[in-house]
């Protein structure tokens, strides 16, 4: 078992703990630690997000594409995946990246949201 593997249940379990928290989130005082878990597990995503775009733009494309993606801030390795597999008609690959990227900023987003959620904020709340 590689790394890999590992690194992709990890990514299906960190999804489906987010998955089985979101009805915690009816009781208000346990929101921000669900949004922390959220945020937290939104890391395991990006990971694998990076090495699954690494991994098909060195055994695709080899090396420099590799490279030019490290050299654009480290993250660029993604965003040359995207491309590299647009250029060559690869869509499957493209929109898993895409589908990926937008659950990633949007689970990040999301948990800010629910940080910022504040007890006091509602009517109905007795200190």
């Amino acid at each position: 078992m590689s790394f890999h593997d590992v690194l992709e249940d990890a990514t299906l379990y960190s999804f489906g703990a987010c998955v089985l928290t979101l009805p915690l989130l009816i009781f208000r005082p346990v929101r921000p630690f669900i949004a922390i878990a959220i945020n937290w597990l939104s890391y395991i995503w990006g990971l694998w997000l990076w090495l699954t775009a690494f991994g098909f733009l060195q055994s695709n494309w080899g090396w420099l594409p590799v490279i030019i993606g490290i050299f654009l801030a480290g993250v660029g390795v993604v965003p040359v995946a995207m491309f590299m597999a647009l250029i060559h008609g690869d869509f499957s690959n493209f929109f898993l990246f895409l589908v990926a990227i937008v659950l990633l900023i949007g689970t990040r987003l999301f948990a800010r949201w629910l940080v910022g959620i504040r007890l006091s904020d509602y009517p109905d709340y007795e200190e």
